[in-house]
C-alpha cells in the first residue's frame, strides 16, 4: 500500500470510531479513589497467620548450620520452615531454574537477602521476633562483584553446577563486512558507556496471602505480572501438580517489570499447606530493596564509523550486563539490549554482542524498557558525538541515516512495514520546544539536547520466549453486556479500561457495559505475561478475533428475526441494526437470549499471534532544555518534550499518564538513581539513601504529544506504548549537558559530582570555543 492510500484508509476508519480515542475514566478509578480497592497488603482472611523470613546477611557464604530451635519456642509461633520442608525441586526461574525457594543447610547463599527460613506465627510481630532468633553459622566466602572479571574462564563460579559465570548464551547480531565498514569510515567514535543498577521503587512492596484448599491444592492471592508462569514455576518448585495451584493476582501498587518473577508466592504456598491456615506474608520496603530484581547495570564498549558527509559505515559494540546472583529475566533483557543498540538507523556493517554475568550482587531482572534505556543511551550519545565531530547538525545527521519503510534493519526481529515517522516526530518536538534557551551572565549555563529511539513492543510474534500467542475469552451476556477474560494483572497500566473501550466499540455498547476478569488462573485463558508494552496490542487483536466469531453467530439469529442477511447488519446502541434501515433493530440482549434457547454459544475464545513480524516497533523523539550550575555541577531540567508515534490512541488520558511516568523514571535513571553496591552489599538499602525524582525535580514545562498514524496490524491501529518514554530522555539530557558546558558524560547517573569533575578535567585541558547552536527544522528532509 502506498503512503497516500495508507493515510486515506486509516483516516476513514478513524471517522467511524465512537468510544476508542476518548479519555474514558479508568474502570477501577472509583474503587481506588474511595479506598475500596483491595491491594496485596490489604488482604485479610479469617484465622490468618503471619510470616517473616530469615535472610542471608552475606553475599556469598556456606550455611554451616541453621538453628531454628529458639524461634520454634517463641510465643505465638506456629511453624518454622527450612529447605528440608520443601518437597519439590526447591528451584525456580522463567528461563533458568537457578533460584532457591529456601537455601539449604550446607549450600551457599549467593546474595544478601537470600531466604534461609520462614517463620509462621499468630501475629506479624511474633513472626518478626522469632525470625531474629534463628541462628545461622556462616562460612564466609569471597564474593564475585565484578561482571567482567566474573566472565574470566579462571574465575570462581557463582553456581558451582554451572559451567562458568555466563548466564545464558551470548547474543550476537552481525552482518555486512565490519573491517571494510571501518576502513571506509573517515571518523570513528569510540567510547565505553556504563549505566547503573536501578530500583523500581514501587509504592507497594511484594505481599500476598495463600490458602490451603480441601483437595490438597493451594490458592495464592498475590500480585504478579505473569500468573500462568508463576503457577508453573510454583508447582515445580514445591512439588505440586500444576492443576492444584491457583494464582489470583490482586491489584498492585506498581510493578514496572519487577513483579514478573516469583517473590512471596512459593513461600506462601508452602506455609499455607504446612499449617492448613491462611498465611499472609508482606515484605518490608527494605526487603524489597534487597531481594527483588533490579535494572541491569551495563557496560557497553561501542565504535561507530561514518564518512565525512555523515553516512554511517559500521557499528561494533560489546555489552556486559551484571545479572546478579540468579538468571531471572536476563536472557530476554540482553537480547533487547543488543537489538536497541542499532537505534532507528541504516547500518550496513555491524557486530553487536551481549553477555550477562552471574555475580554475587543483587539480582537483576525485568525493568520497564527491558535493556532499552542502557543501549539507547549509548547509541544516541554516540550519534550526538559523531554530529559534533563532523560538524553536522544532530538532526541532519539522523536524517541521513534513518531507516525507511521497506528496508531491512539490522535487528531482524523488526519489519519496517509502516512509514518511518522520525522526521515528523522531531519536527513536532522542536516546534513544541520553541526557541532554544540562551545562557545569561552568571554560573548557570543552558543547553538543549535531543534523542530519537525506535522502541519495540511484543506482538506475540515469537521473538520473546514465553510470549508466543495471546489468548482471550469474550462473552456477551443476556442483558446486552460483555465479559472479557484474560491473563493479566492490574498494576496501574489501565489494560482493563482499554479492553473495555475496544470491546464496547466493536459490540456497539458502552465501556461501563463491559466487565474484565483478569489473571485468575482458574478462570482465564493463557494470554502471556503483562510485559513488553504488549497488552493493548495483543489482547486487543485477540478480542477483535473473538468478537468477529461472536458477531457471526449473533447476526445469524438476529437476521432471521429482522428478515435481513447477516451482511446487512451491524451492532450499535446495544442493538443489532439493519444498516440501511436503522429503525429495524432488535436488542442485543434479546438476541443473546435467543441464542441460548437454541444452544448457540455466546462465548468465544481467540488466540492471537502476529504473523507479519516477530516484534512490533514504533518511534519516539525527545527534546530537553536544561541548566548546569558551573560552580556545583547541579543540573536543573527546564523543559522536556516527548513525542511518540502511538499508532492509534485508545485512551488519551491513560496514555499521557504512561508517558509522564516513563519520563520521570528516565529522569531518575539519567540524573540520580544509583543502587550502589560494594563487595556485593547494598550501600543504598532504603529510600533514605536511594534517591528518586520528586515533584521538586520535575520541570514545570513537560509536554507529551503523540503522532497518530495507525498501524494496520494493530487493534484500531494501536501500537504498544507503555515503556517507550523511558529510553530517549537520558541521552537527550547528556546531550544537553554537553551543549551547556562542553563535556560528555558516558557514565550514568549524571550526578552533580560527576558533572563537576568532568568540567574540572576539561578546564585543565586546552579550552575549546563554545558556540550556542541554532536549532531549526529545515534539515528534516530525508
Amino acid at each position: 500500500m502506498k503512503p497516500a492510500q495508507y493515510h486515506e484508509s486509516v483516516e476513514e476508519r478513524a471517522k467511524q470510531l465512537r468510544v476508542v480515542g476518548r479519555a474514558v475514566p479508568s474502570v477501577d478509578a472509583p474503587a481506588k479513589v474511595t479506598g475500596r480497592a483491595c491491594f496485596n497488603v490489604d488482604l485479610r482472611f479469617p484465622g490468618m497467620l503471619h510470616a517473616k523470613a530469615a535472610r542471608s546477611l552475606h553475599p556469598h557464604a556456606r550455611l554451616v548450620k541453621v538453628d531454628t530451635s529458639s524461634a520454634r519456642r517463641h510465643p505465638g509461633v506456629v511453624a518454622v520452615l527450612t529447605a528440608a520442608d520443601v518437597p519439590g525441586l526447591n528451584r525456580f526461574g522463567d528461563y533458568i531454574a537457578d533460584q532457591p525457594v529456601l537455601v539449604a543447610e550446607g549450600a551457599t547463599v549467593k546474595m544478601v537477602g537470600d531466604p534461609i527460613a520462614l517463620v509462621v506465627a499468630e501475629t506479624e510481630r511474633a513472626a518478626a521476633e522469632a525470625a531474629e532468633l534463628i541462628e545461622v553459622e556462616y562460612e564466609e566466602l569471597t564474593p564475585i562483584d565484578d561482571p567482567e572479571g566474573a566472565l574470566d574462564p579462571n574465575a570462581a563460579r557463582v553456581h558451582p553446577e554451572h559451567p562458568g559465570n555466563l548466564c545464558g548464551e551470548p547474543v550476537i547480531v552481525e552482518g555486512g563486512d565490519l573491517a571494510r565498514g571501518f576502513a571506509e569510515a573517515d571518523v570513528v567514535i569510540e567510547a565505553c558507556y556504563s549505566t547503573q543498577r536501578q530500583e523500581h521503587a514501587y509504592m507497594e512492596p511484594e505481599a500476598g496471602v495463600a490458602v490451603a484448599e480441601p483437595d490438597g491444592g493451594v490458592t495464592v492471592y498475590a500480585g504478579t505480572q505473569a500468573p500462568m508462569q508463576v503457577r508453573a514455576n510454583l508447582a515445580t518448585a514445591i512439588g505440586l501438580p500444576e492443576h492444584k495451584v491457583r494464582i489470583v493476582p490482586v491489584t498492585m501498587g506498581g510493578a514496572f517489570g519487577g513483579k514478573i518473577d516469583m517473590s512471596v508466592h512459593p513461600g506462601l504456598a508452602l506455609m499455607a499447606l504446612k499449617t492448613g491456615r491462611p498465611v499472609r506474608w508482606a515484605w518490608t520496603s527494605e526487603e524489597s530493596f534487597v531481594a527483588s530484581p533490579k535494572r541491569h547495570p551495563a557496560v557497553g564498549r561501542l565504535r561507530l564509523g561514518a564518512t565525512r558527509d555523515g553516512r554511517i559505515t559500521a557499528l561494533e559494540a560489546d555489552w556486559i550486563l551484571d545479572g546478579g546472583a540468579y538468571a531471572s529475566q536476563s536472557p530476554a533483557v540482553v537480547r533487547c539490549t543488543v537489538g536497541y543498540t542499532f537505534g532507528p538507523y541504516r547500518i550496513p556493517n555491524y557486530r553487536v554482542q551481549g553477555r550477562v554475568a552471574y555475580t554475587h550482587n543483587p539480582i537483576s531482572g525485568g525493568f520497564r524498557g527491558f535493556g532499552g534505556p542502557q543501549s539507547a543511551f549509548a547509541i544516541e550519545s554516540a550519534m550526538n558525538k559523531l554530529a559534533e565531530r563532523l560538524g553536522i547538525d544532530p538532526v541532519g545527521l539522523r536524517m541521513r541515516n534513518i531507516l525507511q519503510q521497506g528496508e531491512v534493519p539490522p535487528w531482524r526481529a523488526l519489519v519496517m512495514h509502516t512509514p518511518v515517522t522520525v522526521p515528523r516526530l522531531l519536527q513536532r518536538a522542536l516546534e513544541l520546544a520553541g526557541p532554544a534557551p540562551r545562557s545569561a551572565a552568571g554560573p548557570l549555563r543552558v543547553g538543549r539536547g535531543l534523542a530519537v529511539t525506535m522502541p519495540v513492543f511484543d506482538n506475540s510474534g515469537g521473538a520473546v520466549p514465553l510470549l508466543k500467542g495471546t489468548g482471550l475469552r469474550l462473552e456477551v451476556t443476556g442483558d446486552g453486556g460483555a465479559i472479557v477474560r484474560f491473563e493479566s494483572a492490574e498494576y496501574g497500566e489501565g489494560v482493563a479500561t482499554a479492553l473495555a473501550q475496544m470491546t464496547a466499540e466493536v459490540l456497539g455498547i458502552e465501556p461501563q457495559d463491559v466487565s474484565c476478569v483478569l489473571g485468575d488462573t482458574a478462570a482465564v485463558p493463557k494470554s502471556g505475561r503483562a510485559v513488553g508494552s504488549r497488552q493493548v496490542y495483543c489482547l486487543g487483536n485477540a478480542m477483535l478475533a473473538a468478537a468477529a466469531e461472536l458477531q457471526e453467530r449473533l447476526f445469524l439469529v438476529a437476521g432471521e428475526r429482522l428478515e435481513a442477511s447477516p451482511a446487512a447488519l451491524m451492532l450499535a446502541e446495544r442493538c443489532v441494526v439493519v444498516r440501511a434501515e436503522p429503525s429495524r433493530r432488535v436488542a442485543l440482549g434479546e438476541v443473546v437470549q435467543a441464542c441460548r434457547v437454541r444452544g448457540i454459544n455466546t462465548e468465544a475464545n481467540a488466540f492471537y499471534a502476529a504473523s507479519h513480524a516477530p516484534l512490533g516497533h514504533t518511534f519516539c523523539a525527545a527534546v530537553v532544555d536544561l541548566a548546569v550550575d558551573t560552580e556545583t555541577g547541579k543540573i536543573s531540567i527546564l523543559k522536556t518534550v516527548s513525542v511518540l508515534d502511538v499508532g492509534r490512541v485508545i485512551n488519551p488520558g491513560m496514555l499521557r499518564g504512561q508517558m509522564h511516568g516513563g519520563e520521570i523514571q528516565a529522569m531518575g535513571f539519567a540524573l540520580m538513581e544509583d543502587m550502589r553496591t560494594e563487595d556485593g552489599r547494598l550501600k543504598t538499602p532504603t529510600l533514605v539513601e536511594y534517591l528518586v525524582p520528586t515533584i521538586m525535580d520535575i520541570p514545570e514545562e513537560s509536554t507529551m504529544d503523540t503522532l497518530e498514524l495507525p498501524d494496520p496490524t494493530g487493534p484500531f491501529g494501536a501500537k504498544g506504548a507503555g515503556e517507550h518514554t523511558t529510553k530517549d530522555l537520558a541521552p537527550a539530557i547528556v546531550h544537553g549537558i554537553h551543549e551547556a558546558v562542553g563535556v560528555w558524560i558516558d557514565d550514568l547517573p549524571a550526578t552533580p559530582e560527576r558533572v563537576w569533575k568532568a568540567m574540572q578535567r576539561a578546564a585543565s585541558q586546552t579550552p575549546k570555543p563554545h558556540k550556542e547552536r541554532e536549532w531549526s527544522t529545515s534539515n528534516l528532509e530525508v
